[in-house]
């Protein structure tokens, strides 16, 4: 058997995949030729897959079989030799005047690579393995193009394809169906991209459901996701993204990195460190709510993961990323952050963590980092960005947060401490902090603010530590909320 790799982009018309399924004209293109009798004749030897087309009359090697169009990325060829004590091969290419009239990815040629003999054919009987998968949803601003879709896919001989078979679904047409073919990256052999056949401009409500086939060179195969389950879907509606890391406070190892973002730059003891973002309310009416971390992490024995509350702060369950956690922490039985799931593994990349079922409803998240006293001078967690992404199909997106004083948080606290209060509309805001006696002993506000949930960060340092109250009035309602001040 020869066996041989190799990766082509030949001047060709209407030629959509390698396997030449869909026809077309192959203006270049080349062959392999086997000789028997010391190359007094070459005869085609003929590929186990077949070539793509016939080449073209102005070809040199025109009215033979060939490999032409565009190969979508490395590929494994695969030929039966004849039986004989010796032979010649030859690789032939051929090319006509010019490239002027038709198509190519870049007229990039014909690169073979890994020639062998091999004295038996070799067998793969693995399937491949998908490394990264797109997301179930992914919502895109109307107006906008369809994003392209990116698989990671990897298998011990190779990839033979990585094909999407999707649905066009729009209420200004019928809907269709088709199937793309993803290319490998020229930088990555096992990532493969590809962009839908479908209109520049998708509308709201504009929706493309899709599942991926992955195959290797012996007809091993997958799909995503089963066909049990629900396609992958893109859906064209109102976006809107706001940062979740405005207003937000640090504690312990956490400090401010970059512009807006935050890492574990300080020393401290402190068993658990946070980033506690401000409280955020949720549209009533999204169909999908995701918070998108931009973060790094390089763990050696801290450990990290992120909280959501909805009852403000009273408790604070894990929220697991899409994807999963690393691990259970086992820092030790009184280690606050013990027996919860966490990051452990080094990353660099945007993890998802859903939201939707909260749809509705104020919530108080953070980032939680716990250490068992001092942090590795090797060990970091950089938060670059965090964004709520909340979309819905209707046309636009509703909220209700009512008029609220918030819990503190931290509670009690040494010196600083944020808290939050909802208005449901603009109004005349005065807040104050007022000591046990009634004594107004500071105004923290006072002027119109807003609809909306707002953050304030307090500064006590300066005052005895006991019992405080923010005294919050806004429009004719009348809040208190209480404040320990630790020293």
């Amino acid at each position: 058997y020869l066996e041989l790799w190799h990766w082509h982009d030949f001047e060709h018309i209407d030629i959509a995949d390698p396997t030449g399924a869909a026809g077309g004209i192959a203006l270049d293109g080349g062959n392999i030729k086997v000789s028997t009798d010391g190359g007094v004749v070459w005869q085609l030897l003929e590929p186990e897959r077949g070539y793509t087309a016939e080449l073209d009359s102005g070809n040199p090697l025109a009215g033979e079989q060939g490999y032409a169009g565009y190969s979508y990325g490395w590929r494994r060829a695969l030929f039966s030799l004849p039986h004989v004590s010796s032979l010649h091969l030859r690789i032939e290419f051929g090319t006509g005047s010019g490239n002027s009239y038709a198509t190519a990815h870049g007229f990039a040629g014909w690169v073979v690579d890994d020639i062998r003999i091999l004295e038996r054919r070799p067998a793969d009987n693995t399937e491949p393995a998908v490394i990264a998968a797109p997301l179930p949803l992914v919502s895109v601003p109307a107006g906008q193009s369809a994003p392209r879709v990116h698989v990671q896919a990897s298998d011990d001989t190779g990839i033979e394809s990585v094909v999407a078979d999707f649905t066009f679904e729009t209420g200004s047409a019928p809907s269709r169906s088709g199937t793309m073919r993803l290319a490998m990256d020229t930088t990555g052999l096992t990532s493969f991209h590809g962009a839908f056949p479908v209109p520049g401009a998708l509308e709201r409500g504009d929706r493309i459901r899709y599942r991926i086939r992955v195959r290797d060179f012996d007809d091993n195969a997958l799909q995503l996701p089963a066909q049990d389950k629900d396609p992958f879907v893109i859906e064209a509606r109102l976006v809107e993204l706001r940062s979740a890391l405005a207003q937000a406070t640090v504690t312990g190892h956490w400090g401010v990195h970059g512009s807006g973002g935050f890492a574990t730059t300080n020393s401290s003891d402190a068993p658990v460190s946070s980033i506690v973002l401000a409280p955020a309310d949720l549209p009533s009416n999204a169909s999908s709510i995701t918070l998108q971390l931009d973060h790094a992490v390089a763990f050696k024995a801290a450990r990290g993961n992120i909280k959501v509350s909805t009852n403000e702060g009273a408790e604070w369950p894990v929220l697991e990323p899409m994807g999963g956690y690393d691990e259970v922490f086992r820092p030790g039985d009184l280690h606050p952050m013990g027996g919860q799931q966490v990051f452990a593994a080094d990353r660099d990349e945007v993890t998802y963590l859903d939201l939707t079922q909260f749809a509705g409803n104020r919530v108080w998240m953070r980032i939680d980092l716990g250490t068992n006293g001092s942090l590795g001078s090797d060990e970091s967690w950089i938060v670059r960005s965090a964004v709520l992404e909340s979309s819905t199909v209707d046309e636009s997106l509703k909220r209700d947060p009512g008029l609220a004083l918030h819990s503190n948080f931290p509670d009690p606290f040494t010196g600083r401490t944020t808290l939050s209060y909802s208005l449901p509309e603009t109004m005349p805001v005065l807040m104050e902090v007022h000591n046990v006696l009634g004594q107004r002993v500071r105004v923290l506000l006072d002027r119109e603010q807003a609809a909306g949930t707002h953050t304030l960060h307090l500064d006590l340092s300066n005052l005895a530590g006991g019992v405080y109250f923010v005294r919050l009035r806004a429009g004719r309602q009348t809040f208190l909320e209480p404040l320990v001040l630790a020293h």
